[in-house]
């Protein structure tokens, strides 16, 4: 669920609210889902990453594989080749599909 400029993240007994542009990254492992954040410590919700798929895409959010759904806003290098891979930022690396390529080529022009 989004609030303007927001994400609404429900953690156990808990609700908070992140920025959308301090999300560097989601991951997911079955139906957990991790938010990376720049500022903050990770946090994991149980929701699929299609939702977030969804919910983010007008935010300049893309997936890149499998299991993966990044914030274009924060990617600093794009290395294309054998193995293709981006970089966040925040230096972590990240592994591009060869089905999803097509998507970082579109971001690229």
């Amino acid at each position: 669920m989004l609030v303007t400029g927001k994400i609404i993240i429900k953690e156990r007994n808990t609700v908070s609210f992140m920025n959308i542009n301090d999300i560097s990254h989601i991951t997911c492992s079955g139906s957990l889902c991790t938010i990376h954040n720049i500022c903050e410590k990770p946090k994991r919700v149980s929701k699929l990453l299609k939702q977030y798929e969804e919910e983010l895409a007008e935010s300049g959010f893309v997936r890149v594989n499998h299991n993966t759904l990044v914030n274009c806003n924060h990617i600093s290098t794009v290395k294309l080749g054998k193995a293709h891979k981006l970089t966040l930022c925040n230096n972590i690396e990240i592994n591009i599909s060869r089905r999803k390529i097509s998507i970082i080529h579109e971001y690229l022009r």
